[in-house]
């Protein structure tokens, strides 16, 4: 998550996942943050860039284990119903399937698009996604 999302730009991954993440904050209604790499611990609640803050600060991240982190967050929240993943996708295990609606979002890849599945994988990242996830919920796809 440290990387440039490219050589022309001195954004990194992680930027843009704090970026979306920090919108998410202020338009859901009811929201947990969890940080993951080889564990996984929830993020004190916080707006703006104190939510980037309070995540750099909260582990020290290193590899990178998906699945671990998705049993972890059902494990604390059972009655989860919609999990949203921020991600460059470099994980050394895969996820299970979602127990609600579940989306993927890699904000390391260099072409935007959409794949339904298990998970909605989406690539790329913006305030979109956002719009995009509460689109498709009240359509029912």
């Amino acid at each position: 998550m440290n990387d440039k999302v490219s050589s022309k730009s001195e954004i990194t991954r992680f930027d843009c996942a704090m970026g979306v993440a920090m919108i998410l904050r202020e338009c859901a209604e009811r929201v947990r943050f969890f940080a993951f790499s080889e564990s996984t611990v929830e993020v004190p609640p916080r707006r703006g860039f104190a939510l980037a803050e309070a995540t750099k600060m909260c582990m020290n991240f290193g590899s990178t284990h998906l699945g671990q982190a998705v049993y972890s967050v059902y494990q604390a929240m059972p009655e989860c119903d919609r999990l949203i993943i921020i991600t460059d996708e470099q994980s050394a295990d895969r996820p299970p399937h979602p127990q609600g609606r579940g989306y993927i979002v890699n904000v390391a890849t260099d072409k935007n698009g959409i794949g339904y599945g298990p998970w909605v994988s989406v690539n790329g990242w913006s305030e979109a996604i956002l719009e995009f996830i509460k689109a498709s919920e009240s359509e029912g796809n």
